[in-house]
């Protein structure tokens, strides 16, 4: 990182302190048309194709197929909602963009979602262009941080979404709709287009979908919309930021499934955050075997919380010397609350500052499997899904 921020230093001052060029003096206005695109071809498949290839080439897709947004689809995708079409929802980083209801519905035709999945979208959105929730380090951040939208309640069952074996891959509709729904977004509203203001360094699979999925209807717990103060009955959508997952199947005890758990994340830490010390959130999706064990043992999401406070650490002998001053000054900026004994080389240091940095969900199938997620610098947000007109729950 510091031999790109030295190479850029010099273009950037170049830039701020030369002299305009004649087009920088008056450059040409962007032009902006409300018009209707009208693509042809030898037949129905021929146009499609266009349209694709079109939309691709203007940054306006993500690379696969999408449904070409007619106006016949957009006005059908507008029925799922009783808010109004010029309703703004928010503005999308990092070029800030609108996120109207209307768009939000072009671009969740184009994403081949059902008009029954249109307030789950326009929720979602309105999260992630909240001041609360860093959507710019999301979007243009070098990891590849992406979202992952969790779906709970009354909702989560009308529409289908799974919750069980392979919620994160393939075979439902809702969860890879509605993800890749609002992953279009996030490129056409925010302007976001790896290369120009996309910088992960290598990406991955999961911002095609944004891992959603929804919690399960069995957990022995509260889902995420009681802890965070909505009724039992609401149906809320969540969104969080994640890097990637660590997924673990090991562990038959209690005690064994909280120690994998703290073993997978002083793994994700080991390998990726050292530097963001401090300010590590992690995400975890127990499964609903590893829930029920840990529940029949008397464990509630408050008391694994602290206990993967206390238990996972990592030793200050394995911190390097940049990282240590960057450990410092975390500590002089207030990421920290406080520099623990790092004189002793063999202090244990815990991953998170506080065990509220851990958030706890159930999904998954009912075999043994969590999955530890890890992520900086993020609030979750979740929010009560309205305004829905053709399901029961949302209205």
């Amino acid at each position: 990182m510091i031999p790109l921020v030295l190479g850029a230093i010099d273009s950037i001052v170049n830039a701020l302190t030369s002299p305009l060029t004649k087009e920088e003096e008056r450059p040409t206005p962007i032009e902006t048309t409300t018009e209707t695109l009208t693509i042809t071809g030898e037949d129905y498949v021929d146009a499609a194709e266009a349209v694709n290839q079109l939309f691709l080439e203007r940054t306006w897709s993500d690379g696969m197929s999408i449904v070409p947004p007619t106006e016949e689809a957009v006005q059908r995708m507008l029925k799922g909602t009783s808010r109004s079409p010029g309703e703004v929802i928010g503005t999308v980083a990092p070029a800030g963009g609108k996120a109207t209801v209307e768009k939000i519905a072009i671009n969740a035709v184009m994403g081949g979602a059902k008009p029954e999945y249109l307030p789950v979208i326009i929720k979602a959105m309105e999260v992630m262009t909240h001041d609360d929730w860093d959507l710019t380090h999301v979007q243009a951040s070098t990891g590849g941080s992406t979202p992952m939208v969790v779906i709970s309640g009354p909702i989560a069952t009308e529409l289908n979404v799974n919750s069980g074996i392979n919620m994160f891959g393939y075979g439902w509709r809702a969860n890879a709709t509605i993800g890749r729904s609002i992953r279009l977004c996030l490129i056409n509203l925010g302007h976001n287009w790896p290369g120009i203001n996309r910088m992960a360094r290598l990406g991955q699979p999961g911002e095609f979908t944004c891992w959603t999925f929804s919690e399960h209807s069995s957990s022995p717990w509260t889902p995420l919309g009681v802890d965070f103060g909505y009724g039992p009955n609401d149906s809320t959508v969540a969104v969080l930021a994640v890097e990637h997952g660590y997924s673990l199947a090991s562990g038959s005890e209690p005690l064994q499934i909280l120690e994998s758990i703290a073993r997978a994340m002083e793994q994700e830490f080991r390998a990726y955050h050292f530097a963001s010390y401090g300010q590590s959130y992690y995400n975890i999706v127990v499964g609903l075997t590893h829930a029920n064990k840990l529940a029949q043992a008397g464990y509630t999401k408050d008391s694994i919380r602290s206990w993967l406070y206390e238990h996972a650490r990592v030793s200050y002998s394995v911190f390097a010397q940049q990282d240590r001053l960057k450990l410092k000054q975390n500590v002089e900026q207030g990421y920290i609350p406080e520099l623990w004994n790092v004189e002793d080389e063999n202090a244990l240091l815990p991953i998170v500052t506080k065990p509220d940095n851990i958030v706890i969900m159930v999904a998954g199938s009912e075999q043994n499997g969590t999955c530890v997620f890890q992520d900086v610098r993020f609030k979750i947000g979740i929010r009560v899904i309205d305004g829905a007109t053709l399901t029961k729950a949302g209205r």
